[in-house]
């Protein structure tokens, strides 16, 4: 690089010979004056000019007509600095930044850029979304947490991957549950995934499964739906554990109408099962579930003008591939619950005839091996007499072996397996099929179980066999539908009372005393000592006649005989020698051999509807027992008077305190009992009553009625009366409405909702209209919300294009700055063609008060003056004379002004 000297004015007399220095001293002093002044007067550095930095201020107008042609020049920013970064202006040409640029290079000033574009009302043009998320399992601490802000997670499973944006966590009831919320998602996270952080250095740890799943889907449950309900109608899922916050919307409804049925209580009855005063919830419940509840779930059509008169409630109903009029083969087996001519209901079970017979099949193994998970229903049955068919055998004997001594049991493996060969279509004898269909099935099928019958067309008729008529003739058999159900809640009217529950109607023809001989006693076995002859017993404690002992094997020597106790006994006491050693035999008092069972039972009040149901075609008949009670026949009285004289009405309580011998068998006292029933109707002179108690009334007390006391001329059972313990009466009435719920959308998800939980759906008023089943393992979102207001109508603020302002191409510029100054600068410099710029002025929020504020007071002399009115009366200004009245400053408030430097002048 050259380097030029500044100044060359010193050296000028070192240029000259020395003979000029010596003689011509004043030349070489006006040369080096002359040099001074060229200094002083210009710059001899010729590169240093070239720089903008350092060049001449004189320089400067050729760099600006230049680089800035047609730019203002009278810039209150420093040219130098403008002259070196305009390349800056002329890069960022048509963008925002440059308008901004400019304005700062050539004005010192900010300004505000207005696009008239975003106030033009777009039509579908507004965003809609909500935030997504991942909620994580619960922690105990936030310390050291594996996912933060700005990782990067992924799923090994899904193959979804996002970034965290944000994490916090929740106190959920002292649980901290970590919300992460995430931006660029792509793909479904999954409950199952395992997840992979990566952080921002590139590190990269696999976490593991620490996804909790969130709220995804509702499965809307067909039975428990509440008609009514209109597609978008707002929904809260309410969870019955831990879950919280989630909404959503109707998705679609059922448009047809949809039978479900409305349960209602008619009759309480009496004679139903209720835990006494004290008991715990559980035991309430166990209670309560003892009162069994049957509900026809199909109806048949019966043929003909009048009602068949064999049919009874109870009966037996069943088909085995019999072949209708238009060829359809039915197949079906079940209860008759009600009949209302030409309706016949029924129950059955949703399964196949194959089905039903496995299980029936699967209880006689149980039953054969004595096993205690055999349903104690079933096992009922087989044990059953069989009502003088045969005074040997049970119902479940099959193999007609009767009792086995060996097993202490009528049902054994040998009728599990003839049963088992019937069920497989292997060849068994005739008597044993006949026995399974026409004694054992029927049974069964009488019991509630069964197999549903498939569904025959309108008007096609088939004979099938109903109780003992195997021929009655049905039309049109309904579709199987189960899904409305309730269970009894609340008892009233309620008494204690002991009762015994053994089974003896199945023994009553039956010896008390089985006797074998001695030599044949079997171990292990209980025997009672019948006769010694010779023998001794050497298990037994005593030789006395009577005496009970668990042999160890036959006896030998002589010819004494036992009684075998529990083959006498039938096995009502249990079959093993735990439970056989206290069985009864001749030997076995009357107090001893029954045993007395303390029950509470009283009316119902109060059921609980599970589900309404959905689809049905018809009404339902519902019968509700407990069987304890209602084994006992104890029907409804029809109290007798010689001449009733006594004003009585329906509903009105009718007493009567009898004596009963005391059931607890404790004395053999008689004891003191109410006796109580609800008065019906009346025909003549018998009066039909409700019972209410579990004893009986008796005609040779006086009753109470209305508080008089009357005779009774004879007191008889009303037969056409169901028992109690059955005779609670309720409807089920079918009613057709559209709008159930079918399916609904999940608006924001909530938290902590568990994969599987049932969830009831609440309207925006609170009322339950369906349940649901929750899907909960996948990522959860937030309520949706409108992002932008584009497209509303409503706001005000958006305009209609008119291609002048308002269009996509026009931008305001807001400035202090008189637009004379820089519109045409603008489409110079930075505009782009096909743009168009207005103008606004811009309204600073900042301003500083420097100013004097001058105050000026003018103070007038009032006086009293006289105020001549119509009257002539003298007026005075009230407050009388007012001549000492002056201005006075009474307050500055400094507060508020003190921004302000204010100067009053005088």
């Amino acid at each position: 690089m050259l380097n030029v000297r500044d100044h060359i004015s010193p050296t000028i007399p070192d240029q000259f010979p020395a003979l000029y220095r010596e003689d011509g001293e004043w030349l070489v002093e006006f040369t080096k004056a002359y040099y001074e002044f060229n200094e002083q007067q210009m710059d001899r550095n010729i590169p240093k000019l070239r720089d903008i930095d350092s060049t001449l201020a004189s320089f400067l107008i050729f760099f600006k007509k230049k680089y800035l042609n047609s730019l203002p020049l009278d810039t209150v920013v420093d040219t130098r600095f403008i002259i070196k970064h305009i390349q800056d202006l002329y890069k960022r040409k048509g963008s925002e930044e440059s308008l901004r640029l400019l304005f700062r290079m050539f004005y010192d000033e900010d300004i505000e850029v207005f696009y008239p574009s975003t106030a033009i009302l777009k039509p579908s043009d507004s965003i809609w979304g909500g935030a997504v998320y991942l909620e994580l399992t619960g922690v105990a601490s936030i310390s050291d947490y594996p996912v933060e802000r700005g990782d990067k997670v992924s799923g090994d499973i899904s193959g979804a991957n996002a970034f965290v944006d944000n994490i916090i966590f929740v106190n959920f009831s002292g649980s901290l549950t970590p919300i992460a919320y995430l931006s660029n998602l792509a793909g479904t996270f999954s409950s199952n995934d395992s997840i992979t952080v990566r952080k921002p250095d590139g590190t990269t740890v696999n976490r593991g499964r620490l996804l909790a799943g969130s709220l995804t889907d509702v499965t809307i449950n067909p039975n428990n739906r509440l008609a009514g309900q209109n597609v978008g109608d707002k929904l809260n899922f309410e969870s019955r554990s831990s879950g919280t916050s989630a909404t959503g919307t109707v998705e679609s409804i059922n448009l047809t109408t949809t039978g479900k049925i409305d349960f209602d209580l008619l009759d309480g009855g009496f004679g139903y099962s209720v835990a006494p005063a004290g008991a715990t919830d559980a035991e309430q419940a166990a209670a309560l579930a003892l009162n069994e509840t049957r509900i026809s779930n199909q109806v048949v059509i019966v043929g003909g003008s009048s009602a068949v008169s064999s049919i009874k409630l109870g009966d037996p109903i069943l088909a085995d591939s019999v072949t209708a009029s238009a060829g359809t083969v039915v197949t079906g087996g079940g209860s008759v619950v009600a009949y209302n001519h030409p309706l016949l209901y029924f129950k059955t079970e949703s399964q196949t005839k194959a089905e039903f017979l496995t299980y029936v099949g699967s209880q006689i193994t149980l039953a054969g091996d004595g096993a205690s998970t055999v349903d104690p229903k079933m096992l009922a049955i087989f044990n059953r007499d069989t009502e003088g068919l045969s005074t040997n055998y049970r119902l479940g004997d099959i193999s007609n072996s009767g009792f086995n001594l060996s097993t202490r049991r009528y049902v054994n493996e040998d009728d599990a397996d003839i049963f088992e060969a019937y069920r497989s279509g292997s060849s068994i004898t005739t008597a044993q099929t006949n026995w399974i269909e026409d004694r054992l099935l029927p049974a069964i099928y009488a019991a509630g179980f069964g197999h549903s019958f498939n569904s025959m067309a309108q008007g096609e008729s088939v004979s099938l066999t109903v109780g003992s008529n195997n021929s009655v003739p049905l039309t049109t058999i309904s579709a199987y539908n189960a899904t409305a159900n309730f269970t009894v809640s609340s008892l009233n009217n309620t008494e204690t009372v002991n009762v015994i529950t053994d089974f003896i109607g199945d023994f009553a023809d039956k010896r008390l005393a089985v006797i074998i001989n001695a030599s044949s006693m079997v171990n292990p076995g209980i025997y009672e000592i019948e006769t010694t002859d010779g023998t001794t017993y050497s298990d037994a404690s005593s030789q006395a006649i009577g005496t009970r002992f668990v042999a160890s094997g036959p006896q030998a020597g002589g010819s004494g005989t036992v009684v075998d106790v529990v083959a006498t006994n039938y096995g009502m006491s249990g079959t093993l020698i735990s439970q056989g050693f206290n069985a009864e035999t001749l030997n076995t008092t009357i107090s001893d051999a029954f045993e007395s069972k303390q029950i509470t039972i009283g009316s119902i009040d109060g059921f609980i509807t599970n589900s309404t149901g959905t689809d049905y075609e018809n009404d339902v008949f519902t019968e509700v027992e407990y069987v304890d009670v209602s084994r006992f026949d104890k029907r409804d009285t029809i109290l007798t008077f010689d001449s009733p004289s006594f004003l009585i009405e329906v509903g009105d309580i009718i007493t009567q305190t009898v004596q009963i011998e005391d059931p607890t068998l404790a004395t053999n006292n008689l004891v003191s009992y109410s006796a109580k029933g609800r008065f019906i109707r009346r025909d003549g002179n018998d009066f039909y009553v409700k019972k209410l108690s579990f004893y009986d009334f008796d005609e040779a007390s006086t009753i109470t009625i209305k508080n008089g006391v009357y005779t009774l001329s004879n007191v008889r059972d009303d037969v056409n009366s169901l028992p109690i313990g059955r005779n609670a009466n309720f409807s089920g009435i079918a009613s057709y409405e559209p709008g159930q719920i079918k399916t609904v959308t999940v608006d924001s998800t909530g938290y902590r909702y568990a994969n599987g939980e049932t969830v009831d759906v609440k309207n925006s008023i609170g009322q339950i209209v369906a349940t649901g089943k929750v899907d909960a393992t996948g990522i959860g979102k937030t309520k949706g919300k409108w992002s932008s207001s584009t497209s509303f109508l409503s706001d005000v603020t958006k305009k209609l294009p008119d291609n002048d302002y308002y269009q996509e191409y026009s931008y305001d510029i807001s400035t202090i700055v008189d637009p004379e100054k820089y519109t045409q600068l603008i489409k110079d410099t930075v505009g782009v063609a096909g743009t168009k710029v207005f103008s606004s002025p811009l309204i600073n929020s900042n301003n500083n008060l420097n100013s004097t504020l001058d105050v000026e007071f003018q103070v007038w002399n009032l006086s009293t003056e006289s105020y001549v009115t119509e009257g002539s009366e003298t007026m005075m200004t009230e407050g009388g004379s007012s001549e000492s009245l002056v201005s006075q400053v009474i307050e500055l408030d400094t507060t508020a002004s003190g921004a302000i430097t204010t100067s009053i002048g005088t």
